[in-house]
C-alpha cells in the first residue's frame, strides 16, 4: 500500500511517468538493481529518477545515474492527533 501511495503523489506532480521499479521496504539495493533503475531510465527515455530521502540512504553514492536524480522527501502527519502524539513523546523522553 505504501508504494501505491507513493506512486499516486508522484502522478500528482509529475507531467508524465516513463516507468517505474519497484522495491519492497528496506530493500537493500544490489548493484545489479542499481545497474537496472539506471538501464530503465535510459531505454524509458526518462528525464529524472524519483526516489524517497530513505531509499536516497541506502543507494548511497553507489549509481551514477546518467539522468537527474529527484529525492522527494515523506513529512508524516498525525492530523488533529499531533498535538497528543507530541505530549506522548516528550512524556517518554523526561
Amino acid at each position: 500500500a505504501k508504494n501505491f501511495e507513493f506512486r499516486e503523489m508522484i502522478k500528482e506532480k509529475v507531467k508524465k511517468i516513463s516507468g517505474h521499479l519497484e522495491y519492497p521496504d528496506h530493500h537493500p539495493y544490489t548493484r545489479r538493481d542499481l545497474e537496472d533503475i539506471i538501464r530503465s531510465s535510459s531505454l524509458s527515455g526518462a528525464d529524472a529518477v524519483i526516489t524517497t530521502e530513505k531509499d536516497l540512504s541506502r543507494i548511497g553514492g553507489r549509481m551514477q545515474c546518467p539522468v537527474d536524480l529527484v529525492v522527494v522527501g515523506v513529512k508524516i502527519s498525525f492530523g488533529k492527533d499531533e498535538e497528543r502524539f507530541r505530549g506522548f513523546i516528550r512524556e517518554r523522553i523526561h
